[in-house]
């Protein structure tokens, strides 16, 4: 009887079908590669998606129809600053409390936003006004407004929206431009902002927000990736590069209220006028049933957007000054 021969793989058939089996692998990794960016490509877009709605419902729900609003890009504004912004577009509003027909200050909120770039999160401050006339005299300032905010910075946002991604705020139109790299990885792809042209290549805006079309670009990129902070080399700032995957949308809104100062919503104050002989300043009473005499405040500075110059020191935050109509006890003044 014979035995048997049990045959196995040969040294050279199992190398061929590891050849074999590794070429298949690297074509399944080549479909599974761009997948996978694909799917972190569609979730940065949901999120940022997602994220920038929230901003951009945030912003135009505190700032549509504010009376005033300062931008400061780059350099938090001080108290004295915000008292100025108070009293240059408040100075001598009054309004009528009771029957007695007796003018008061008014008094409301002013209210702080800061873009804060370094962890992406907005924050608020909030500061109590009374309004003071000038033309009475010199202002107090602690009885135009305290300098210790009633409210300190306080987020505003969702913590969620942190949990994997970190945000980047740019006033002005912007659009993604890639930065070149040297081993052409997809995980090594970058992109800045750069300025936005017309066809003609003119900048858009000239890079300053205004009353009819204020807007923010709005970053979304990866906290597992960072960002590259600006950095100064000799004169030339360079702008802040973010590793894929990474997006931009836009935030846009327009200053309903400032945009029609003259007739939205205006303030009012007791009208004075100067005795030619004593130089006295005296309120007007209306001769026929002797009650004071109103006139309309005009905003002197109701949009205003202040850059530090080149060179000075900036921040990179943005801070937003504002008060809203709705947080002023000014309704109860009517002028027929």
């Amino acid at each position: 009887m014979k035995n048997k021969v049990l045959k196995g793989f040969t040294l050279i058939e199992l190398i061929i079908v590891l050849a074999i089996f590794s070429i298949i692998l690297t074509l399944v990794m080549s479909f599974i590669d761009p997948a996978t960016r694909l799917m972190k490509s569609t979730s940065v877009k949901e999120k940022t998606g997602a994220y920038v709605d929230n901003v951009s419902e945030y912003l135009e729900n505190s700032l549509r129809y504010a009376k005033f609003v300062h931008i400061y890009d780059g350099e938090e504004p001080s108290v004295y600053q915000i008292r100025d912004i108070v009293s240059l577009n408040l100075n001598g509003a009054v309004t009528i409390k009771d029957n007695s027909g007796t003018p008061y200050p008014v008094e409301g909120n002013v209210r702080v936003l800061k873009m804060d770039n370094s962890d992406g999160q907005i924050y608020e401050k909030v500061y109590k006004f009374t309004t003071q006339d000038s033309r009475l005299g010199s202002i107090e300032p602690e009885d135009l407004m305290s300098s210790t905010p009633v409210q300190d910075w306080t987020p505003v946002l969702n913590k969620e929206h942190f949990q994997d991604y970190s945000f980047y705020y740019k006033a002005g139109y912007y659009n993604f431009e890639p930065v070149a790299s040297a081993d052409n990885r997809p995980e090594n792809y970058k992109s800045h902002l750069v300025e936005m042209t017309d066809k003609d290549g003119n900048v858009l805006q000239n890079g300053r927000p205004n009353a009819y079309n204020f807007s923010m670009s709005v970053v979304a990129y990866g906290t597992e990736n960072g960002v590259n902070a600006e950095a100064t080399d000799g004169d030339v700032t360079t702008e802040p590069e973010f590793q894929y995957p990474a997006r931009m949308d836009t935030v846009s809104m327009a200053f309903i209220n400032i945009i029609n100062a003259t007739s939205s919503q205006p303030c009012y104050r007791q009208k004075y006028e100067t005795d030619p002989l004593t130089l006295a300043i005296n309120p007007v009473f209306d001769p026929t049933n002797h009650r004071p005499v109103f006139e309309q405040v005009n905003p002197a500075r109701a949009f205003h957007y202040y850059k530090p110059a080149d060179g000075a020191p900036n921040n990179d935050n943005i801070y937003i000054v504002f008060v809203n109509p709705s947080e002023m006890n000014d309704n109860m003044l009517i002028i027929d």
